[in-house]
């Protein structure tokens, strides 16, 4: 069953750092793709499905979604998969981003 997206895509890659919720570090990232509702990554590292991070932005001059995670946005692991890319291995996660608690 087709199920229509929420979200218009934009298909922009862009470096971005992932701090784990609780975590002091923050690693690098690709951004592949965004949306209103999330992001696609592509990272070195496992992020555990229901797990929440905080996503910033490695470049100030970047237009990702408006200049939203530059500041940090938060956003939970919707899914993270095995991948390969050329001679790297890595993960392909998806994120949906979360409102700040209040």
């Amino acid at each position: 069953k087709y199920i229509r997206r929420s979200f218009l895509r934009k298909y922009r890659e862009a470096p971005v750092f992932v701090q784990p919720d609780g975590a002091r570090q923050s690693h690098s990232a690709q951004m592949c793709n965004c949306c209103g509702g999330g992001m696609q990554l592509i990272s070195e590292n496992f992020l555990e499905p229901g797990s929440q991070v905080i996503i910033n932005s490695r470049d100030p001059r970047s237009d990702t979604l408006n200049h939203a995670i530059e500041e940090g946005y938060r956003a939970e692991v919707v899914w993270c998969q095995s991948h390969h890319r050329g001679t790297s291995h890595g993960f392909l996660i998806g994120v949906r981003f979360v409102p700040p608690p209040a």
